[in-house]
């Protein structure tokens, strides 16, 4: 979190990866205030809910919190395979259950890349895997 203009353009492109995706109504990252955002300074829409860890809490908003983590799954691992990054720091404290049921993904100061040749190697060995290929799964994995 050096540069909080980075920071910014992370959590925006996240939100529009959202909406591509059709996940806006179960997922959402903070809106930016562009115009009070510089380096030092972030501004941001307040997301209201509580910790992923929270059960308790998350049992007060919804009757079925396991859907939220798989939601929670889902949407990450849907941005690893289509965005060209990924959040790299998922955990309970960076997602919340918003009161109004939603997921809420916050802190996209460290985000993650995966380069091509590893991209490639994991949709080989996904393709392996689906068809019982051992020798594809070899591959795959040595190409990684």
């Amino acid at each position: 979190e050096l540069d909080f203009e980075k920071e910014a353009s992370n959590i925006e492109e996240f939100r529009e990866f959202l909406r591509i995706q059709g996940f806006i109504d179960a997922v959402t990252a903070p809106r930016v205030y562009r115009e009070l955002t510089t380096r030092k300074v972030l501004t941001m829409e307040r997301l209201r809910g509580v910790s992923m860890a929270d059960a308790e809490s998350i049992r007060g908003i919804t009757d079925d919190p396991e859907s939220l983590i798989i939601t929670a799954l889902n949407t990450w691992t849907a941005s690893v395979m289509t965005m060209p990054f990924f959040h790299a720091d998922v955990h309970s404290g960076n997602l919340l259950v918003l009161e109004d049921g939603r997921v809420g993904f916050i802190d996209f100061g460290m985000v993650g890349r995966v380069g091509e040749k590893t991209f490639k190697a994991v949709s080989e060995l996904s393709s392996s895997m689906a068809m019982n290929d051992y020798q594809g799964m070899a591959e795959a994995l040595l190409n990684m």
